[in-house]
């Protein structure tokens, strides 16, 4: 087996209150230190991390742009006058992307927080997660692009390459036939956690226990 795999994993939503005073990864990661993170959320900030730039530079903003001509979501129009106790349940939200005639990741994690009365007028900046591939950067090149001009081999994860359980199986399989030398991992769970408590804090702490 190869003797060092870089080995890159991001926690989304894994904030300094979280984790400041918390024994989760000490062992394997005792470096910690408070960061100051860009303007905007996951759509923002994980590519600025894989580019290494400015959001100003690489332009990746938002999961969305006003352009009612084209939203995947203007059959939804004639709905939005429903009552919020209903549009704000998670289990409708989780029915919005497969509503859309474009059914993606950047589409179920944005409208889980977008407004619905409003969500008809919204097109989907991009169709997918645009920072985890080559040429997924709106101006500039990110991690993925050195790797594939430098021909090294790489295993890549996030939501939509399927259930965890598939994807360390994967992942595993990958790294002992020694196929791989980077690997980066994107971990959505606590992020979601988070948004269906209220940003409670101590249940994010709960849930480094199981990630």
């Amino acid at each position: 087996m190869k003797a060092i795999l870089p080995l890159f994993v991001f926690i989304d939503a894994c904030g300094w209150e979280i984790i400041k005073n918390d024994p989760f990864g000490r062992k394997f990661a005792p470096r910690r230190k408070r960061l100051t993170s860009v303007f905007g959320y996951s759509s923002t900030c994980v590519p600025s991390i894989l580019s290494g730039q400015w959001p100003a530079q690489h332009r990746n903003w938002s999961y969305f742009v006003y352009d009612p001509a084209n939203s995947p979501f203007k059959a939804l129009r004639r709905l939005r006058w429903l009552p919020r106790a209903i549009t704000s349940r998670r289990i409708f939200r989780r029915w919005l992307p497969n509503s859309s005639r474009r059914n993606s990741t950047s589409a179920a994690t944005s409208t889980s927080t977008n407004s619905f009365e409003y969500i008809s007028l919204y097109e989907l900046q991009r169709k997918e997660e645009p920072a985890l591939q080559p040429g997924g950067m709106n101006r500039g090149p990110n991690i993925f692009d050195y790797l594939e001009k430098n021909r090294i081999a790489y295993h890549v994860s996030a939501p939509r390459f399927g259930r965890r359980k598939k994807i360390s199986s994967a992942l595993m399989s990958e790294i002992d036939a020694e196929r791989i030398d980077f690997r980066v991992s994107l971990w959505p769970g606590l992020d979601g956690l988070l948004h269906r408590e209220a940003e409670s804090i101590p249940g994010g702490a709960g849930k480094l226990r199981v990630l």
